[in-house]
């Protein structure tokens, strides 16, 4: 996928929120490496993508640990038109965050005759990422950007002192289940849906915004890593974070507390109404 120019939002925004700067945002200037540096991949992002709910939570991840003093890069698993691409690296910028595209990712050296454009992404991934220097790694369910990443690290081959997350959003079953779609090509997609089941459970810690995608993962036969971790997406205010091994909170109670005075959310992003 690549962005188009028409993506770029003007450089004064008309009275929107979406694209405004926000003063309170620390300069890239005050990026603190000591306290630890992440790199959060995701297909899915604000800025090129106009409304996407994994983007949506990767930004205000991505914001919030930014704002803590940690060294965050985000690398966008996508393609970016130039013009685009330098307009969201300066925008990202004012955060404290590095932006990275897929277009900043080299192609493999090595043969990849086989590969489907999945596992072929998660191999230019991996190879990204391994020649940089990070203490965390936080990847999306879809599509499978960690496959290759978690297997080098269990292995032995990369990442030996990186532990690694995976954000479980909506990996691709669960979306067809959600649409009732046998899926528009049902070979491709068995075998992302194997790659995501893999990234899964060898993760170090899988993190998800509800209990609801915990429960759907584990009654869907996915085999979860020990860690399993609870964190609602974190907007403007707190968030609690939750470990799903210490007993579960009432539903209703848990989503208040992390600032939805309801207790209620839309059945989309894993979150099932109470």
């Amino acid at each position: 996928m690549r962005v188009p120019h028409s993506h770029i939002p003007p450089s004064r925004p008309r009275g929107s929120k979406a694209w405004s700067p926000d003063d309170t945002r620390p300069n890239a200037s005050g990026r603190d490496a000591r306290k630890g540096r992440i790199a959060i991949v995701s297909p899915d992002i604000v800025g090129p993508v106009k409304n996407g709910g994994i983007g949506t939570a990767c930004f205000h991840y991505a914001r919030t640990l930014a704002r803590a003093a940690y060294e965050v890069d985000i690398l966008f698993s996508a393609e970016v038109e130039e013009e685009a691409r330098a307009y969201w690296r300066a925008w990202y910028a004012g955060y404290g965050i590095v932006f990275f595209t897929l277009d900043d990712v080299p192609r493999s050296s090595l043969p990849t005759y086989g590969l489907r454009w999945f596992t072929e992404r998660a191999h230019r991934i991996m190879d990204f990422l391994r020649a940089r220097s990070y203490d965390y790694l936080i990847f999306q369910d879809w599509p499978a950007n960690g496959f290759w990443s978690v297997r080098a690290r269990q292995l032995g081959a990369a990442f030996v002192n990186t532990p690694i997350g995976v954000i479980c959003h909506s990996p691709n079953e669960w979306q067809k289940a959600g649409m009732q779609s046998f899926g528009a090509n049902p070979v491709e997609e068995a075998a992302l849906e194997w790659a995501e089941r893999q990234a899964i459970s060898d993760a170090d810690v899988l993190i998800s915004p509800s209990y609801h995608m915990i429960e759907w993962l584990r009654t869907h036969g996915y085999a979860l890593p020990t860690r399993v971790a609870i964190l609602p997406l974190h907007l403007r205010g707190r968030a609690r974070v939750w470990a799903a091994g210490a007993g579960r909170p009432g539903s209703r109670h848990f989503l208040r507390s992390a600032g939805n005075p309801k207790g209620t959310a839309p059945a989309r992003g894993g979150i099932k109404r109470t």
